[in-house]
């Protein structure tokens, strides 16, 4: 898998289907190049500490590192 750049948005804290909390936002490699990724439980935690952010929302339009491989894209790391 190489590594690229991608933009964050659509950014949602909640329950989803999860029925539990979860942040879940869409990384776009290239308008017609996406993902959804979700975080649950401790890994939601850590992604709003490292994230950085005060407000969750701020993370719209932000760009992040993805692993892709041409079908999957996985966040890796938010830009700093």
């Amino acid at each position: 898998m190489k590594e690229t750049m991608a933009i964050i948005r659509n950014v949602h804290v909640g329950n989803r289907d999860t029925g539990r909390p979860c942040l879940w936002f869409s990384v776009y490699i290239s308008e017609s190049d996406a993902a959804l990724q979700v975080f649950i439980n401790d890994r939601m935690l850590k992604m709003i500490r490292q994230s950085g952010v005060y407000d969750i929302k701020e993370l719209e339009g932000a760009p992040c590192w993805v692993e892709t491989d041409g079908e999957i894209i996985r966040f890796v790391r938010f830009w700093k």
